[in-house]
């Protein structure tokens, strides 16, 4: 891990407060991938997933908006995706589902903000 970048649960809530910013209520935050198995590299990004109701009403072109405006604001190699807790439900269940792998396979990391 690269000294100069802050610890990664303190860029979780900076990404957070970020969107908490926004108005976005969150109901939890999902780390996966390389930070969360414990084998990343200097150069590995950090995979989230934001799960929260209030992306419910909202176009997959805005909640992108939404979590680009907080990547903007935290200037850290995130790559986050948001999901409402019931397509995480359905989601979860579908075998052909990249969330069903990363929920379902893999090692994660669960915060609530």
């Amino acid at each position: 891990m690269d000294k100069e970048r802050p610890d990664i649960q303190a860029i979780i809530e900076q990404f957070a407060d970020a969107l908490k910013n926004q108005g976005i209520q969150i109901d939890k935050i999902i780390l996966f991938g390389s930070q969360a198995r414990g084998d990343a590299r200097e150069d590995s990004d950090i995979d989230l997933l934001v799960v929260s109701s209030d992306f419910a009403q909202m176009p997959l072109y805005r909640r992108y908006e939404v979590l680009g405006k907080a990547l903007a604001r935290v200037m850290q190699p995130i790559e986050p995706l948001a999901c409402t807790p019931e397509e995480v439900q359905v989601e979860k269940l579908s075998k052909a589902s990249f969330l069903y792998d990363v929920l379902g396979r893999q090692k994660t990391v669960e915060y609530r903000l």
